[in-house]
């Protein structure tokens, strides 16, 4: 009981400066680096992107507890996205075996790429259609119709954004799964 009572005083000493947002997202590092689950989400303004208010989560070990989460391998990962300090990441490979495939699971991937770098299920259209143009899975003539059905993996609209849910979150990791899982068998 001396232990504990001594280590809550440390701790409240530690965090006593900081603010509610800042004492909240240490404790949920701290948690998520001992493996622990972490407490509710901490929120905090971020960027200029007009994105207002996103909960935290960018840092390296709460993306790990994500990808445990959802089963995701970091060698698979690391096949499929390139994530950056900044929060930005790159998507290196798109599974799908037709053009309307590939932007679907475009969409999918950039919504779990931003979710596993930010810890937001929001992402832009501007961002997925870039991603789309860089990898040729861009169809002109199709995209706002291939985009314009529902999709039960992310929903929005082109001007107001997007947000990929928690089935496309589970579709995304099957893919990422899938990526690795075929470089490992070649």
């Amino acid at each position: 009981m001396a232990d504990n009572t001594q280590s809550l005083t440390q701790l409240i000493k530690i965090l006593q400066p900081l603010s509610p947002a800042d004492r909240q997202r240490n404790i949920n590092a701290a948690l998520t680096f001992l493996g622990d689950n972490s407490l509710a989400p901490a929120e905090t303004t971020r960027g200029q992107q007009g994105q207002g208010v996103e909960p935290v989560g960018h840092h390296p070990a709460a993306r790990s507890a994500r990808m445990r989460q959802y089963g995701i391998a970091a060698d698979s990962l690391e096949r499929v996205f390139d994530f950056r300090d900044d929060d930005s990441f790159a998507i290196l490979e798109v599974p799908g075996k037709s053009m309307r495939e590939q932007t679907l699971n475009m969409y999918i991937l950039t919504g779990l790429g931003t979710f596993l770098a930010t810890g937001s299920r929001q992402f832009t259209d501007a961002l997925a259609r870039s991603n789309c143009e860089e990898h040729s899975c861009y169809d002109q003539a199709n995209h706002a119709k291939t985009l314009k059905e529902k999709h039960p993996e992310f929903n929005g609209d082109k001007s107001n954004g997007w947000s990929v849910t928690v089935p496309g979150i589970k579709r995304g990791a099957e893919l990422v799964k899938a990526v690795g899982d075929a470089a490992s068998n070649k």
